[in-house]
C-alpha cells in the first residue's frame, strides 16, 4: 500500500444506497465506519434495487442520496451520478433495468467494462462485494486481476454452491451462526464481523409508546403467529394495540390467504415501510419477531434495543446473538416451522402471549427489560467493530500480496 491510506471499494450492480436492502445498508454503514479509521472508501454500482422505485422517480431517489448527475456513460445514454457523501466516493450508473434479475446481457457487459476502467483508476486494495450471479463472478475475477483482495459479504442462508466463492479472499458474515452454517454446508472459513448499524440514525423520542410492533407481515416472518396473538388479545387484553409495518407483504393479503375475518384487526394499525423508522420506534412499546425461517441476524433488532425497546423473538438463527440479551427468546411452534402458513392454536402461542402480556401489564418488568435492551445495544458499538474490521482487512491484503508474490 506504499505510504498511503488503504483503499476499499464496494463493487456490485446492486445499489449501495438501496434503502430497501438490509445488506446494502450494512455495507454502506461499513464503508462509512472505515472512512473514520483512515480508509479511503469508494463504491461503483448500478441503479439496481431490491424493490425498485417508480421509473419516474429514479432521478429524485438518487438525488436524495446526495449525488449530482454527471452526464451520461461514454457512448451511451446511461446517466451517471457521482459524488462524495459522508466520506465515501460514490459512482452510480443507470443502465436500464432497476432489478438485478432483469439486467440484459448488454447491460451486464457495459457494467463490466465500466468496472474495468474504474478499478484501474481507483486502484483499491480491497474490493467489497456480494452476489452470486455470472456478472458478480466476472467482477470478482477482474478485481483480483487488477491486484485487489476480494471480500464477500455473506448475510443470508441462500448460497449452496462453493464455486460462488472461488475468487474470494475473505468471506465475512453478520453473525457467528451464519459463519458456522456455511462452514458446515460448504466448508467455507468465514469471519463474523457482526451487524453494522449506525444506531444514532434510529434513536427516537419515546414519550408514551403504546404498540406491539410487527414488521413485514409475510409467512416466513411469522404473520400467522402474530395474527393468533392479535386474536387472543381481543378477549384477553382488549386495550392492547398492535402496529404492522408492511414491506414485502401486506397484512390484508395474509388475512385473505388465511380466510380470516378482517374485523380481527380492528386494533391493528397498518403503516407502509419507511426509510426513517424513528417514527415507528417512537410509538413502539415492544417489538415482535417470531420468524419461522433462518435469520442470519437482523438490523431492526439492533435499532430496537438501541431505543430501549424490549424484543420478543424466536430463539433460532442469528437472532439470539444479535439481541445479546436484549429481549425474550422463545421457540416457534413446530408446525409453523414445517408449514409457514400454519395458524397456531392458542396453546401453541401461549408462551408468546405470556411474554407480550407481561410487557403490557407489568410496568416494573417492562422498565427492567427496557434497561436490559439498552445495555445489550452496547455490544454493537460501531467504532469497536470498525477497528476490528480494519485489522482483518489489512491481514487480508497481506495474504493476497503474499500469494501474488509467490505466483
Amino acid at each position: 500500500m506504499e505510504n498511503r491510506r488503504p483503499r476499499i471499494a464496494y463493487l456490485a450492480p446492486n445499489a449501495l444506497q438501496d434503502r430497501t436492502s438490509g445488506a446494502a445498508i450494512s455495507l454502506l454503514t461499513m464503508l462509512r465506519a472505515l472512512s473514520g479509521v483512515d480508509w479511503q472508501t469508494h463504491s461503483l454500482s448500478a441503479a439496481v434495487f431490491d424493490r425498485p422505485p417508480p421509473a419516474r422517480s429514479l432521478a429524485e431517489v438518487v438525488a436524495g442520496w446526495g449525488l449530482p448527475l454527471r452526464g451520461n456513460l461514454k457512448g451511451t445514454r446511461a446517466p451517471v451520478w457521482r459524488g462524495t457523501v459522508e466520506g465515501v466516493d460514490h459512482m452510480v450508473v443507470h443502465l436500464g433495468k432497476t432489478q438485478r434479475m432483469q439486467m440484459s446481457p448488454l447491460e451486464e457487459a457495459l457494467f463490466l467494462q465500466l468496472a474495468r476502467r474504474w478499478l484501474a483508476q481507483v486502484k483499491p486494495d480491497v474490493v467489497l462485494t456480494m452476489g452470486g450471479l455470472v456478472l458478480d463472478a466476472a467482477l470478482q475475477r477482474e478485481a483480483r486481476r487488477q491486484g485487489a483482495a476480494v471480500v464477500f459479504y455473506l448475510a443470508n442462508g441462500s448460497y449452496n454452491n462453493r464455486e460462488t466463492f472461488a475468487e474470494i479472499d475473505q468471506v465475512i458474515t453478520n453473525s457467528g451462526v451464519t459463519a458456522q452454517m456455511y462452514a458446515q454446508r460448504l466448508g467455507i472459513e468465514a469471519r463474523n464481523v457482526g451487524v453494522y448499524v449506525d444506531t444514532s440514525r434510529f434513536i427516537a423520542v419515546r414519550s408514551e409508546p403504546r404498540y406491539i410492533t410487527f414488521i413485514n407481515p409475510v409467512a416466513e416472518k411469522g404473520v400467522t403467529l402474530f395474527l393468533r396473538l392479535v386474536a387472543m388479545a381481543r378477549t384477553r387484553a382488549p386495550d392492547l394495540r398492535f402496529l404492522v409495518v408492511e414491506s414485502r407483504g401486506t397484512l390484508a393479503a395474509a388475512i385473505e390467504r388465511l380466510k380470516l375475518d378482517p374485523a380481527l384487526t380492528e386494533h391493528v394499525t397498518v403503516v407502509p415501510r419507511s426509510d426513517d423508522m424513528r417514527e415507528v420506534y417512537a410509538q413502539t412499546r415492544a417489538l415482535l419477531c417470531p420468524s419461522f425461517w433462518f435469520e442470519a441476524a437482523g438490523r431492526v433488532l439492533v435499532e430496537a434495543i438501541a431505543n430501549g425497546i424490549p424484543v420478543v423473538a424466536t430463539n433460532r438463527g442469528g437472532i439470539p446473538e444479535t439481541l445479546a440479551g436484549g429481549g425474550t427468546l422463545l421457540p416457534v411452534p413446530t408446525a409453523c416451522m414445517r408449514d409457514h402458513w400454519h395458524m397456531p392454536t392458542e396453546e401453541e402461542a401461549q408462551h408468546w402471549w405470556d411474554a407480550l402480556n407481561a410487557l403490557h401489564c407489568d410496568s416494573q418488568h417492562y422498565e427492567a427489560m427496557s434497561a436490559q435492551a439498552r445495555e445489550a445495544a452496547r455490544h454493537h458499538d460501531l467504532s469497536v467493530k470498525a477497528r476490528a474490521l480494519d485489522r482483518l482487512l489489512r491481514q487480508t491484503i497481506e495474504r493476497r500480496r503474499a500469494i501474488r508474490q509467490a505466483a
